[in-house]
């Protein structure tokens, strides 16, 4: 799938969107959600209807990172301290 969400953005911003996937990949590992499916079908998914939408890549990484902070041993400041641009949105989201 992350082919997919990065087939239209530049290769510096297709390489960040690798390492967001990257770090939510390893950090919902072995989680999975009700249905069975492993949890990072849920960011993937929401980082793809953003694509589709032509957002930023940004806020692409803060979808597929969004869940990260509250399910996972990683904390804001380690987000930020790699992606920096996406600190503020990823806030947004903790704060709904």
């Amino acid at each position: 799938m992350i082919e997919k969400i990065i087939s239209q953005y530049s290769l510096e911003e297709a390489e960040k969107i690798k390492e967001a996937h990257s770090m939510a990949v390893e950090a919902h590992k072995g989680q999975m959600r009700e249905s069975g499916e492993p949890y990072i079908t849920h960011p993937e998914n929401v980082a793809l209807i953003l694509a589709d939408m032509n957002m930023d890549y940004e806020t692409v990484c803060a979808a597929l990172l969004h869940d990260v902070v509250e399910d996972t041993a990683i904390t804001q400041e380690e987000i930020a301290e790699k992606f920096g641009n996406i600190d503020a949105l990823m806030e947004a989201d903790m704060n709904e």
